[in-house]
């Protein structure tokens, strides 16, 4: 099936997590952070659940509330919001692209796993199609920040992923 929502243009704002003074997410502030990035910074794609967003500090349940409230705040004022589903479970980042994508996301993102690491381009390539696998419906971007994961693969080329798979 084509694609047939916007194509990514311009910057994507990567979005960091609200939290409350008790360090739990702070869902309220998600529709005046949308608005504030909408009027105030002419923002028009988002990234969340990334680095920024503390990714990796969130339970999937948070993550799963904070992708609903990004959609949900954002649809109709921006161009794209794309969720960022890598997690070092397989199982997780699966279920959180199937959420991402009944959510209402326009596109989704994973890292590389980054304890247990694919040791060459195919391993990572077969992961990463098996985290897009789970919402064959969105395009998928690769979250390559080997300065964080310590997944060195940079002769990955796009031409290498398509001829695994293409969502979108």
């Amino acid at each position: 099936m084509a694609y047939e929502g916007k194509r990514l243009k311009g910057l994507v704002a990567a979005t960091f997590t609200p939290m409350t003074p008790n360090s739990a997410v702070n869902i309220c502030i998600v529709q005046q952070y949308v608005d504030y990035l909408v009027d105030k910074q002419k923002v028009k794609n988002i990234f969340v659940n990334g680095t920024t967003g503390e990714w990796m500090s969130l339970s999937v349940q948070e993550r799963k509330r904070l992708a609903e409230e990004w959609v949900k705040h954002a649809r109709g004022k921006m161009d794209n919001v794309v969720i960022h589903v890598g997690c070092l479970s397989l199982e997780d980042s699966k279920d959180l692209a199937a959420h991402a994508a009944s959510c209402g996301a326009d596109a989704i993102s994973a890292v590389s796993p980054s304890f247990i690491k694919p040791s060459t381009p195919d391993a990572l390539v077969l992961y990463l199609k098996e985290v897009a696998s789970a919402a064959p419906g969105l395009p998928f971007y690769y979250y390559h920040i080997p300065h964080l994961t310590g997944v060195t693969c940079e002769y990955v080329s796009p031409e290498n992923f398509r001829e695994y798979f293409i969502n979108g």
